[in-house]
């Protein structure tokens, strides 16, 4: 592939009906000196390159393709090309570069140039192409999705018990016991996926794609979190009637005037664009929030607990699994060469200068070599067979054990079930027993319970200035602490994006105000936002998806003013950006 920025450009081009398709390729080459499978200075700065291209794109895969030139014998020249490509394979992994999948083909000198003298002409043989199938990001609102991941807390929890769901982030969420139903209000008692995102700090805010606006008004926030939960089948949970989240978030500037807010009007990442106003306010001691009904006897059935020793079982003893390896389909039989037609033809000179003896020579040669790839594509073609037949008798084999495997740890299972069966009905015997003393016991402790369970937690901050928001939550999902804020003489501030679209993503930042505000589209690459004091410094950020890249654009202004920014875009990977906001924000 003697030009890879042309191949690319094609590409791009064939892609141009981008809203049909998000997939192409992206190629590289890189050369090797004679006899040599070592990379050399420029083609390792080729590599770094196309490696840090791909990394703005959302997924890819590659391929390695390894040639020689034909100079050496058959059998030299295909190791030398799985050399060549075990080198690049090699640097690629060392870069850190993680691909959905690999996969690498040598096809030594089949491909070389013949009868050539001209070493530029050989080099071009001596080379591996890198071809990556790219996945391309669709929009802005998918990569923040994807960049958001690592935010993303998952645990299993009882719902049949009190719970305190532990933040990473410092965060904690009382639930109580049976508080969880399903759609149509019936409580779950089996294992329950609860799923937390933490939003505290503005970076984690702007990762997350959420903004600070309620209707048209604009907000100063204290911390965001979304808490949702969902059964065994994946079906989302809501709170019972009447059922309370009692919550505590990390801050370092506690205002009693904060307000709580619910997530409304989500987009397609699952973030919310706007927030209302939801009953309760936000208190500095966990004391106001105790609960005043003590637990049932079923609440208080925490010495049982069927699923998860199910679980625990099926961890030591797992089911059975039918594997089989791979049966390799057959090439066609190769063809043995008929010697008496092969000729050597002399050209230019040797026309008229080559003696019989010379024309003899150069015919034995040209009949030996097609006899060695003969010979060598005999062997491919036997051994393909042989794992042929290993292969699938392998998987005979494995099918028929594979009935009895399974029917004796379904017994296993049924044993382990009826044990638990057991057990759990004494257990719950003696516990009607004990019911009023654990009840009252409850009701004695619950303060100091609550008080232990809210008020504890580390977070990643300065804990020396930390307090906390104590509050409680009448939904699962979005859940926002903010108050209003307006400010004098606001001034609608512009920014241009030169190849944004609605797709794009703009955003505001304040300066001294935890705060994000949306622009919104004027007209093509031109945009806006409203409520920025006059003469008060922001900065601006912006994300877009140009042809499957995830770019990035940022600029700081000192005061807002009628000029508009002009921002600028760099591809960046997704796995980068919290770092790269991070940096944005702290930077005087």
């Amino acid at each position: 592939m003697k030009h890879p920025l042309l191949t690319l450009l094609l590409c791009l081009l064939c892609t141009a009906a981008y809203g049909q398709t998000t997939t192409f390729e992206v190629t590289e080459s890189v050369y090797f000196a004679s006899a040599s499978d070592k990379l050399d200075r420029k083609a390792s700065q080729q590599i770094d390159a196309f490696t840090a291209n791909l990394a703005s794109y959302a997924d890819f895969s590659i391929r390695l393709e390894a040639f020689t030139d034909e100079q050496g014998k058959v059998e030299y020249n295909d190791k030398l090309a799985e050399q060549r490509a075990a080198s690049v394979r090699s640097f690629l992994e060392e870069t850190g570069l993680t691909a959905t999948g690999w996969e690498v083909s040598t096809f030594g000198e089949q491909r070389a140039k013949t009868n050539t003298t001209d070493d530029v002409e050989r080099r071009t043989d001596r080379r591996v192409d890198l071809v990556a199938t790219v996945t391309g990001w669709t929009d802005a609102n998918a990569a923040l999705a994807a960049a958001r991941q690592p935010m993303l807390q998952r645990m299993t929890i009882d719902p049949t018990k009190q719970q305190v769901i532990q933040g990473e982030k410092g965060g904690r969420f009382f639930l109580q016991a049976n508080s969880l139903v399903d759609a149509d209000g019936n409580p779950v008692d089996g294992p329950v996926t609860v799923e937390l995102i933490e939003a505290y700090d503005l970076s984690d805010m702007l990762l997350a794609g959420l903004t600070t606006t309620s209707g048209n008004k604009t907000l100063e926030t204290g911390g965001m979190f979304s808490l949702t939960a969902m059964d065994a089948e994946g079906n989302p949970l809501k709170l019972a009637d009447g059922a309370k989240v009692a919550s505590s978030i990390p801050t370092y500037d506690f205002n009693e005037e904060m307000r709580l807010f619910a997530g409304r009007e989500h987009d397609e990442s699952g973030a919310p664009v706007d927030w209302e106003q939801a009953p309760g306010r936000v208190f500095a001691q966990s004391s106001d929030l105790l609960p005043t009904n003590g637990p049932t006897f079923k609440q208080l059935r925490w010495e049982t607990n069927d699923a998860l020793e199910y679980a625990a079982w099926k961890k030591n003893n797992p089911k059975p699994e039918l594997k089989t390896r791979k049966v390799p389909s057959l090439r066609p039989n190769p063809i043995a060469p008929d010697t008496a037609t092969i000729v050597w033809q002399p050209k230019g000179f040797d026309k008229v200068l080559a003696s019989r003896a010379k024309r003899g020579e150069m015919t034995r040669k040209k009949v030996d070599k097609a006899k060695a790839l003969y010979v060598h594509q005999k062997g491919v073609q036997a051994r393909r067979i042989k794992m042929r037949e290993e292969n699938t008798a392998f998987n005979l084999k494995a099918k028929e054990l594979y009935p009895v495997e399974t029917e004796a740890w379904e017994a296993a299972f049924e044993a382990v079930k009826d044990r638990v069966r057991e057990k759990n009905r004494m257990t719950n015997e003696a516990l009607k027993a004990e019911y009023k003393r654990k009840k009252d016991a409850w009701v004695q402790k619950r303060g100091s319970d609550l008080e232990e369970a809210l008020a504890s937690g580390e977070y990643s901050g300065n804990s020396a200035q930390l307090s906390r928001y104590f509050f409680t939550v009448g939904e699962l999902g979005w859940t926002n602490c903010d108050i209003f804020y307006a400010e004098e003489d606001p001034v609608a501030v512009l920014a241009t994006a030169e190849g944004s679209d609605r797709k794009t993503t703009v955003v505001l930042v304040p300066a001294g105000r935890r705060a994000v505000l949306p622009y919104s589209p004027v007209k093509d690459g031109s945009w806006k936002c409203s409520g920025i004091p006059r003469e008060m410094g922001y900065q601006v950020m912006a994300y877009h998806i140009r042809k499957g890249q995830l770019l990035f654009a940022h600029q700081r202004v000192t005061a807002a003013g009628d000029t508009p920014e002009e921002l600028m875009f760099n591809p960046i990977a997704v796995t980068d950006l919290k770092n790269i906001l991070a940096n944005v924000l702290e930077a005087k």
